[in-house]
């Protein structure tokens, strides 16, 4: 007599996939949980593919004399397409012997260039002055502290945010602006300078 493993069905055969039933089961139990999991309903968060890109300068170039009125201005960009929904975008604007609070840490403007990424180079912009520190995106103000006065840019279209401002007094100043969209937040330190 021959031995062979399985039920046993009608007729006294033996049937040779007893167990097809349950490995088909198993094999559609993942795909029912993802499909569970996608219907939830995700809101408006937006997951964003590329990192936001944002260029600044003045208008009119630097240097510019002191009392009269100069536009700065930052164009936001997302895989080249304008960014017409940032959620804030301002300037922070000091002359350049004041100290800088940064990462709650009471610290110098000279010492927070040191703790800069090495990796970023300082490059002359397109107009205005010069590039100083890292962009980082990610991330948010949360942990960013500044006695500096923040002032908060307009929307202008086609993804330009500017701020009108009157430096009083000629000297080097520092503009760092502060951009926050589509789940990014990018920060970058230029030097104006305004003379008499």
């Amino acid at each position: 007599m021959k031995h062979t493993v399985g039920p046993i069905h009608k007729g006294g055969r033996r049937s040779r996939r007893p167990f097809l039933p349950v490995i088909g089961a198993l094999m559609l139990l993942p795909l029912m949980f993802l499909a569970g999991c996608g219907g939830k309903d995700q809101g408006d968060v937006y997951i964003p593919e590329a990192p936001i890109e944002v260029s600044f300068g003045t208008d009119p170039e630097t240097p510019h004399p002191a009392g009269e009125p100069i536009t700065l201005y930052v164009q936001v960009t997302q895989e080249g397409e304008p960014v017409e929904d940032a959620d804030e975008v301002q300037f922070e604007i000091w002359q350049e012997d004041d100290q800088v609070e940064e990462n709650g840490a009471g610290s110098s403007e000279e010492e927070a260039d040191d703790e800069a990424d090495p990796g970023e180079d300082a490059e002359a912009h397109e107009p205005g002055g010069e590039k100083q520190g890292p962009a980082f995106h990610g991330g948010s103000m949360a942990d960013y502290q500044s006695d500096h006065p923040f002032y908060d840019a307009e929307h202008a279209g086609d993804g330009i945010y500017t701020l009108e401002h009157i430096f009083e007094e000629p000297g080097v100043y520092q503009v760092m602006y502060h951009v926050t969209a589509r789940g990014y937040h990018d920060m970058v330190k230029y030097e104006l300078e305004i003379v008499e």
